[in-house]
């Protein structure tokens, strides 16, 4: 296995845990998530999907940006969605929105660290 596929094998566990954490974070009660009512709802948001948005680009080199983004969004928008028949969470186009802003800031920092990265190979 080469340098680049264990890179790209690292991202992906890294990218399936993640998704697992948020599925539990977008659906447990808020009371069960640590230090949740302490911080900023839409903060958490923003840097959850940053990080699932920088996550998606180092595991899925060969996907178009605005593909992951999309992908990214519409997964937001199902946690949303699905928040809704849990009877303990709602739905927030605010959320949502927030989750857009931090997976388009992570992928583009995570494009600019790919970039920089090939250039200097």
């Amino acid at each position: 296995m080469t340098g680049e596929e264990v890179r790209r094998l690292v991202a992906r566990v890294g990218l399936a845990a993640w998704v697992a954490v948020l599925m539990w974070a977008s659906l447990a009660p808020a009371q069960y998530i640590p230090g949740g009512a302490s911080v900023s709802d839409k903060l958490l948001h923003f840097v959850a999907y940053l990080v699932l948005g920088a996550l998606c680009v180092f595991a899925l080199p060969r996907v178009r940006p605005l593909v992951i983004l999309a992908g990214v969004t519409a997964f937001g928008l199902l946690m949303e969605v699905l928040q809704l028949f849990t009877g303990y969470r709602a739905f927030e186009w605010t959320d949502l929105l927030s989750d857009f802003v931090g997976a388009a800031i992570g992928m583009t920092a995570a494009l600019i660290v790919t970039d920089v990265l090939r250039r200097r190979t």
